[in-house]
């Protein structure tokens, strides 16, 4: 990586790149659990909305995942530091 940062045909950028995990949870179609998908859905997406996803993870000291919405796909990125 070096031997590129020396040459001075090439030019460094600032590039952030932004990977979602939204941090999926699945239920078997066949499960007997299969009932509670929408419920479990539903809490999720408020957990989510409502940030308490976020407030769990900071009182771990531990950077949030992007929340994604999964009922309108909207993405809540953090704001650039």
């Amino acid at each position: 990586m070096s031997d590129f940062i020396k040459n001075p045909i090439f030019k460094q950028l600032d590039y952030i790149e932004t990977f979602l995990n939204g941090r999926y949870f699945s239920i078997p179609k066949h499960s007997p659990l299969s009932k509670f998908y929408i419920d479990i859905n539903n809490e999720v997406n408020n957990m989510r909305k409502n940030n308490e996803i976020t407030k769990i993870f900071s009182q771990y000291n531990l950077e949030a995942p992007i929340q994604v919405d999964s009922d309108d796909g909207n993405i809540d990125f953090p704001k650039r530091q």
